[in-house]
């Protein structure tokens, strides 16, 4: 387990800085760049979202990720969204009542989940060096 504390207290300085309008890209490097080579985790996290619904992680992938990454995920966020990815993705097909025309279109949305998943992750990672 690491430190949860960390986690907590930097997802809240960094939305409500985000909040306030005040947070720009150098802004939020220097904020996250102490908690670099910890063992900062993001078990302290209280998901918590900014006024327009962004989470701390969308905040860092959007303001320090490269742009061809980020593109990568907005692609990626729009097929999920046309393929019905969601929290009911991993049930069986069956118990899905007609949500995907075929077993093939459950499994790629499936894909899109996990592929969506690991960008987001390693953007994250990259952007704050964590």
């Amino acid at each position: 387990m690491g430190w949860n504390s960390a986690y907590t207290i930097i997802e809240a300085q960094v939305v409500n800085v985000y909040n306030l309008g005040k947070l720009d890209k150098e802004t939020l490097k220097a904020m996250i760049s102490p908690f670099q080579g910890t063992d900062i985790d993001s078990g302290g996290s209280r998901d918590l979202k900014t006024k327009d619904g962004k989470s701390f992680e969308d905040i860092v992938i959007e303001m320090l990720c490269p742009k061809s990454t980020y593109n990568k995920l907005l692609k990626l966020r729009k097929q999920a969204i046309e393929y019905k990815v969601d929290d009911n993705i991993f049930k069986e097909f069956s118990e899905l009542k007609g949500k995907y025309s075929s077993e093939e279109e459950h499994e790629k949305a499936k894909d899109i989940y996990w592929t969506l998943q690991d960008l987001e992750h390693d953007a994250f990672r990259a952007s704050t060096k964590w």
